[in-house]
C-alpha cells in the first residue's frame, strides 16, 4: 500500500507545475490526484500503524492552517474564507503526506524527477502559444488550460525548477541527466518570454546554484554546459521580442521607486492601510480582495505573499508563517551537501519571487515545504572514542533515524 501511495504522490508532484487542467465538478487534476494520494497515505499509515513523528515544519504548517480556520469567526467574507480554509486543509495534508511517505533520499529523488518532468508540460504549452503568436498582451506568453496561468506565476514556476534540474545533473540515471539538461537549456528562454520582471530577478538567484556547486563536475559536463549557454544565448537574442527586453530593462527604475510596479504600489498601499486597521487577527483568510475593494473600487490580489498574510490573518498569521520559514531554514542547515545548497537556493529563489506574487496558497509553495520536511537530516549523538587527532573534534554524521556518533580526541599525535 505504501508503494501505491508513493506512486500517487509522484503523480501529484508531476501535476503541480501545470495546475491548469480542470476536471468538471472536482477541480484541477492536481487536486484530484492529491486527494487520492492523501487517502492512500492515510490508509497506509493506519494499516501499518507506523506514524512518522511530525517535525517543526509540519507543526507550524498545521498551526498556520488552523489559524485560517479560526478566522471564520471574524472574517468579512465568510464564503471566501470557507474556500480558503478548504485549500489550506488540503495543502497542509500534502505537507504531512510528503513527510510521512517520502522517508529516504531515493524516494525524494523520485519526487524531484517528477517535478522536473512535470515542468515540461507548461513549457510545451508556452512554446506552442509563442509559435502561434497567442500572447496575453504586450508580447507576454504563458501556458493555458481550462484555468489561465498568469505569466508571473508561470515564470516563477519555471524558475524554481532550475535548481532542481541542476541538482539532477548529478543523478546516476542517464535519462534523468538528459531530461535535466534539456530543462536547463529551454526553461530560461521560456522565463524571458513571460516578460515577468519578478521571475527574472528570482531566476538570477536560482542560477546562482551553478557557480556555487560546479566543483566536482567532469570536463564533459563543463563542455556540455558551455554549449547549452551558447545555444540559450543565441535563442534569447533570436526569439525574445524587443518589447520584452525593454520591459526587463525597467527593473532598476521600478525597484528604485521610479515606477508603480505595474499598479502594485497602489494595491500595496491599500493592503497596508487595511492591515493597520486590523493588526492582530486580520480580515479573514482569503479576504484580501473584498478588504481592498472599497479603496481600489475593485477586487485585486495582493501581489505580495507577506502582505496578503498580514491583511488576511494579521500578526497571528505572520508569526506562524514566519515560524514555518524559520523551521525550514533550520532544517536546511542540518542537511548534508549538495542537498543543503539545493534547498538554500530554492528557498531564496522563492523568497525573491514571493515579493511580487501572492503564493501562500500555491501548491508549489507547499510542495517545497513538504519536500523539505521530508528531507533526512544529520544528527549528532555525543560519545567518547579515542582517536589519534591532536585536540580536535571528529564528527561522524549519519542519516536521521540510524544514529550517529561524535568522537572527541583524547590522544596527542
Amino acid at each position: 500500500m505504501r508503494k501505491i501511495a508513493l506512486v500517487l504522490l509522484c503523480a501529484y508532484v508531476f501535476t503541480v507545475p501545470w495546475d491548469v487542467v480542470v476536471l468538471p465538478g472536482i477541480g484541477t487534476i492536481s487536486r484530484f490526484i492529491g486527494l487520492l494520494a492523501i487517502a492512500a497515505g492515510l490508509l497506509t499509515t493506519l494499516t501499518g500503524a507506523r506514524f512518522r513523528n511530525p517535525n517543526a515544519i509540519v507543526w507550524f504548517a498545521g498551526a498556520f492552517a488552523a489559524a485560517a480556520v479560526l478566522s471564520l469567526f471574524w472574517t468579512i467574507s465568510y464564503d471566501v474564507t470557507v474556500e480558503r480554509v478548504w485549500s489550506y486543509a488540503q495543502l497542509f495534508a500534502s505537507v504531512w503526506l510528503l513527510q510521512e511517505i517520502a522517508r529516504d533520499r531515493k524516494q525524494i529523488r523520485l519526487l524531484l524527477i517528477a517535478w522536473c518532468v512535470g515542468g515540461f508540460v507548461p513549457l510545451a504549452s508556452l512554446f506552442m502559444n509563442f509559435a502561434g503568436n497567442r500572447s496575453m498582451g504586450a508580447d507576454r506568453f504563458t501556458s493555458e488550460g481550462a484555468v489561465y496561468l498568469n505569466a508571473n506565476d508561470m515564470g516563477l514556476t519555471l524558475v524554481l525548477g532550475l535548481p532542481v534540474a541542476w541538482y539532477l545533473l548529478r543523478d546516476p540515471g542517464r535519462w534523468v541527466r538528459v531530461v535535466a539538461a534539456i530543462y536547463l537549456a529551454v526553461a530560461p528562454l521560456a522565463v524571458l518570454l513571460t516578460a515577468s520582471r519578478g521571475s527574472f530577478l528570482a531566476g538570477l538567484v536560482a542560477l546562482a546554484i551553478i557557480p556555487l556547486t560546479m566543483r566536482g563536475f567532469s570536463l564533459r559536463l563543463y563542455a556540455a554546459l558551455s554549449v547549452v549557454l551558447v545555444i540559450g544565448g543565441i535563442a534569447s537574442v533570436r526569439f525574445v521580442p524587443e518589447s520584452t527586453w525593454s520591459r526587463l530593462l525597467t527593473i532598476q527604475d521600478e525597484v528604485s521607486g521610479g515606477g508603480n510596479m505595474s499598479g502594485r504600489t497602489d494595491i500595496w498601499a491599500a493592503g497596508l492601510s487595511v492591515a493597520i486597521e486590523n493588526p492582530l487577527l486580520g480580515v479573514g483568510a482569503g479576504a484580501f480582495g473584498p478588504a481592498v475593494r472599497p479603496i481600489l473600487q475593485q477586487t485585486r490580489s495582493a501581489h505580495n505573499t507577506s502582505l496578503s498574510i498580514a491583511v488576511e490573518q494579521g500578526m497571528l498569521g505572520i508569526v506562524l508563517f514566519g515560524g514555518l520559514l524559520v523551521a525550514c531554514t533550520l532544517r536546511i542547515f542540518r542537511l548534508p551537501n549538495p542537498e543543503r545548497m539545493l534547498w538554500a537556493v530554492l528557498s531564496l529563489t522563492w523568497l525573491v519571487g514571493a515579493m511580487s506574487v501572492g503564493w501562500e496558497t500555491r501548491k508549489l509553495t507547499w510542495l517545497l515545504v513538504g519536500l523539505l520536511a521530508a528531507q533526512p537530516v544529520m544528527r549528532r549523538v555525543y560519545g567518547r572514542i579515542p582517536v589519534p587527532l591532536p585536540h580536535r573534534d571528529l564528527t561522524v554524521m549519519l542519516p536521521e533515524g540510524r544514529g550517529s556518533v561524535r568522537a572527541r580526541s583524547s590522544v596527542r599525535s
